[in-house]
Formats: structure tokens, sequence, C-alpha cells
């Protein structure tokens, strides 16, 4: 069975502001090693499909010749333009309804685009074993990361036995023991963002992975999960299916923007009974934050990840970016920072708090809004004091 693999470039990366921006999200940004995030998910893509015409990218209206740009053997039929961003649950659905129209049935992979892997051959193999266990059957087979801290800001999968009929694979290490097992485990459940201490829980427990947003399965599995779990959104999608087929892409827009906001995980993958997980350990980061960069990146002896233009003086624990900059940057005596250059905006922030930058874009977008009404006030006083006048 043929395998394609879709590249999910829809997200806004607000947390990575100022760097990450509207017009310029995460995952076209160069974070770590060669290329932007969105050109290693395609090579990475590449790894699993072993065909160009096998790889797709869905991303919102905005980002098409973006990602064409920075993609220039992505072949331009397999651009899928979301008509506006409703989470991922429709954006999952929408891609399942495009690539559905030209392929019957397949094992598709979904990637998220702004993700960092450090091995990327182990990352090959852990996702062809789960297109291999996606194509035996009608699962809904998910990444599992094994947690190797209490992190608060990812999802969590509790993983229950083997799956019997894909037998023992070798000797594979659970929990932080080396024991006999199979590479392929039921899903018990998910937990979303748990507390510090249900976090602590999960990594001494041993039976609990990082849900890496990674899935795997046959389009026809993911087509009746919609069906049985997701009933409005099955309806939406297949309405837009028919308009599709008959060229009516102008009612497109309006019927998906008619669909309730949903996740994936909460659409589908809490409800259904069909679920498995395959243990990946790849140095996977989803590079969240800007803190995510001590994980990826060397520190210096005081503790400090700099990039970029920048000195840290009896400094201790701070990141900072200055690779955009103009300027040299001095950090002397400060601890637990968070220090962004961009091309219009300084960020200083504590490092603790780096995770909640979507509130400073909300307070800019209001500022900005009340800035713009204000400018417009003044223009129209200016011209009834003028028309007084003359």
């Amino acid at each position: 069975m043929r395998t394609v693999a879709v590249i999910m470039a829809g997200g806004k990366g607000e947390r990575f502001w100022p760097r990450s921006t509207a017009s310029m999200p995460k995952q076209f940004l160069r974070l770590w090693g060669e290329g932007t995030l969105l050109q290693q998910a395609f090579e990475r893509a590449l790894k699993v499909t072993n065909d160009v015409n096998g790889v797709y990218v869905i991303t919102g209206p905005d980002y098409g010749e973006l990602v064409l740009s920075q993609l220039p053997t992505l072949p331009p039929e397999n651009l899928i333009t979301e008509p506006a961003s409703r989470d991922t649950a429709p954006a999952v659905g929408y891609a399942m309804v495009y690539v559905g129209q030209r392929i019957r049935d397949a094992v598709m992979v979904m990637l998220p685009s702004d993700h960092v892997v450090l091995d990327e051959e182990r990352f090959a193999e852990t996702l062809q074993h789960a297109v291999e266990v996606a194509s035996g059957g009608d699962y809904l087979v998910t990444i599992g990361i094994r947690p190797t801290r209490p992190e608060e800001g990812y999802g969590y999968i509790e993983y229950g036995e083997p799956l019997a009929e894909r037998g023992v694979r070798g000797r594979e290490e659970i929990g932080g023991s080396k024991k006999q097992g199979a590479l392929v485990y039921r899903v018990r459940r998910f937990t979303e963002k748990p507390g510090v201490d249900d976090a602590l829980r999960f990594l001494k427990d041993g039976k609990h992975l990082w849900n890496a947003g990674i899935f795997v399965w046959r389009l026809s599995a993911i087509r009746q999960a919609f069906r049985e779990f997701a009933p409005a959104l099955y309806e939406g999608l297949s309405e837009i299916e028919d308009l599709l087929q008959r060229g009516h892409d102008a009612e497109v827009r309006e019927k998906f923007l008619a669909m309730e906001r949903r996740s994936i995980d909460y659409a589908l993958l809490e409800k259904a009974n069909n679920i498995l997980v395959v243990p990946g350990d790849f140095g996977w980061d989803d590079v969240g934050t800007w803190a995510a960069l001590e994980r990826i990146y060397d520190k210096d002896e005081n503790g400090n990840v700099i990039k970029g233009d920048a000195i840290a003086i009896e400094a201790n624990g701070n990141i900072i970016e200055n690779s955009v900059g103009d300027k040299l940057f001095v950090a002397l005596g400060v601890k637990d920072l968070v220090i962004v250059n961009s091309d219009d905006v300084v960020l200083v922030a504590d490092k603790r708090r780096s995770g909640n930058l979507k509130k400073v874009t909300e307070v800019l977008r209001a500022w900005k809004v009340r800035e713009a009404s204000e400018k417009q006030r003044d223009e129209g006083l200016s011209r009834r004091e003028g028309a007084g006048v003359f």
C-alpha cells in the first residue's frame, strides 16, 4: 500500500515571538541545524515516502507562496491550502479529503512542521514501523516519546498491553529498564498538559509517553473514525468533498468556516478504542518555547545559551538570541532571562514565563487596534478643524 506524508504547516508559533510573527511563523525560521524547520520536516518526510510525489504540505491561505519558495521540489499540486484555521481535526479531515480524491486508499502520515529531530535515521525507522502497523489493520497509530523530565506543557499517552498480533520485536527499553516487549502498544488514555504532580508521577511510573503529535493511519481508517466519533465534522467534510468534486471551490471556505474548532485529540483519539502507540527515541523536541533552546544547544560554563553577537558576564542560565541583530548584546549580572532581538522588537522575559508569550501578542494586537483607532480619530478631528478654518 502506498505511503503519503502530510506536513502540517499552518501554525502561528506565537510562543516564539518576536522571531515568529504572523507573516513569518516559527516553521519558516532557521532555529536549529541546516534549513528552516519546515525544510527539515520535508527531508524527514522524504525518508518515510521515498518519493517527493508522496509528500504533501497543508498550510493556511497566507502561507502557500512561502511554502513553495522554501520547498522548490514540492509538486505545486501537493500544496493543500486550508480555507481557514480551524484547529487540527478539520485540518486532518481536509487533508484526508484532498489526498483521498487522488488516491483511493493509502497510509497517511501526519507530521508537524515545527519540531526538532536530532536522529533522523531512528526517526525514519520508527515511522516505517508505524506505517507497517497501520497498513495491517484499521488502527490509528501515534508516536510516543519516552519522557525525560516532568514536562507540564506536553500531552501524555498511557500505554497498556502490547498488540498481540504484531508479535514480539526484540528487547525494548520501556520505563528505563530493558525488558522483552513488542514495539506496539494499545493506548489506555490521553492526558493533556497535566499539573506538575501528575507529570512527575507519569515520569516515574514508566507507563506514560509524550504525545509527539505524529499520527499514522490508513485513509479508510481515519475516515471511519470521523464518521463514528465526530459525525458533525464528518458531515461537513463530506459536503466539502462533494463541492471539490463538482468544482465549486468558492463554496468550500464557507462550509469550512462553519465547522467546529476541535483538536484531533479531543475529536477522535480520546474516544476511539483502536488507538496504538509506537515508542520513539530519536531526539525529539517540539521547540514550543524559547526555553527549549536549552535542550538542543550547548551551553557555556555558566549555563547560558548564546546565539549571535552577545556576551554574558557574571550571568547565569540565560537564553540570548541575537542572530539577526546589528549590534552587540551584553548581559551583565542577570539570571534566567530570555533576551531576543528581531528586526523591530527586543524581548526581555523571565525564562520561566517564556511559554506565556501568546499573552504578549494578544496585548500588542489590542494596542495596535487602539493606536489605529486613536490615529483615525485624530485625523478626523484635524480634517474638521481644517474645514472650520477654510
